[in-house]
């Protein structure tokens, strides 16, 4: 459990400020539970700024939220993928009137760009963008202003000015851009410990350095590009595959509805990836495998492929391959 400050706290409003540009006139969209961290810090925004905030619960009604953004005339929604996804579902139903929306921000995981497409497409007057934040950074603290949602529409944006960004190798030492490591952050946002555990905080936090466990890539301009959780991370023969890649591949089938890649210990290449599959309609091994040989390097294709009706997610919707991991080894 993070131990947030209020100096914690007070950095998400200065940091929608910074990246979007807010005032006391925003309507805000919740999409995340209150419990999670996004509950906390917009609380903190409202405190400070007395903007307003509409609660949309799409974890429990599937259906109603597009109907309360124009109700409400919501200005900007902070969010995770999968929840999205039940957004585009409404808007491709039935039509609704969202030109207050400004801003669309995606955080919390590897985003594929046709994704990213796909919400431009449903919202056509909003800036579509990603962020990137944990509860030890008291929530959102990079992100891509809208003047460059385009531009770098697959980046997950720049560090408030607050904040310092490096990617590291496994000995801490600095990488050079396009070097892919482990996040690391710096500022005002990090936490100040885990609750009653030294031990964890020591591991985590090093020369004032939150070690994020994920990884990623600065470009020359400073925008960070996220690949996924360092143990996520499959090696194969000694090759890297990011699941994340992976799946980006195997959701464009038509056939596809959902998927997780995950790596499998095997005895001639130390791992072995492994696609899990949700299917849209019927479909075989064999057309996945052909279709991943199509778009993919050899040794980033699956070597198994498993059907299921279903996906093990976390609290917030996103899927969770470390359960899918643990059902493997039970």
């Amino acid at each position: 459990m993070a131990v947030l400050t209020h100096e914690n706290l007070s950095c998400f409003p200065r940091v929608l400020q910074e990246l979007y540009a807010t005032s006391s006139e925003e309507v805000y969209g919740l999409l995340l539970p209150m419990s999670h961290v996004s509950g906390p810090i917009a609380i903190q925004e409202l405190i400070e700024h007395g903007t307003t905030l509409v609660i949309l619960d799409l974890m429990t009604e599937r259906r109603g939220a597009l109907q309360s953004i124009q109700a409400n005339k919501v200005t900007l929604i902070w969010g995770v993928v999968p929840l999205y996804r039940l957004l585009i579902h409404e808007a491709k139903i039935r039509k609704f009137d969202t030109s207050r929306l400004r801003i669309l921000a995606v955080m919390g995981m590897e985003t594929p760009v046709d994704f990213m497409r796909e919400m431009s497409q449903a919202f056509p007057h909003t800036a579509v963008v990603q962020g990137y934040g944990l509860t030890e950074t008291s929530g959102v603290v990079i992100g891509t202003p809208p003047r460059d949602a385009v531009r770098k529409m697959q980046s997950i944006g720049r560090p408030v000015h607050f904040m310092d960004v490096r990617i590291v190798d496994a000995k801490g030492n600095p990488l050079p851009p396009k070097r892919h490591g482990e996040i690391v952050v710096k500022g005002a946002a990090v936490m100040k410990s885990y609750y009653r555990n030294e031990a964890a905080t020591k591991e985590r936090i090093k020369d004032g350095w939150l070690h994020t466990g994920d990884v990623g890539c600065l470009d020359e301009e400073g925008y960070l590009y996220l690949l996924g959780r360092t143990d996520d991370m499959i090696i194969t023969g000694g090759l890297n595959v990011f699941p994340g890649e992976v799946e980006d591949v195997i959701r464009r089938h038509p056939k596809v509805k959902d998927v997780a890649v995950v790596g499998l210990p095997d005895p001639g290449r130390g791992t072995i990836v492994k696609g899990v599959i949700v299917p849209s309609s019927e479909i075989t091994k064999e057309e996945i495998l052909k279709f991943c040989r199509l778009n993919l390097s050899p040794f980033k294709c699956p070597r198994m492929v498993e059907f299921r009706d279903e996906l093990p997610k976390t609290s917030t919707g996103k899927i969770s391959r470390s359960a899918l991991r643990r059902m493997e080894k039970s």
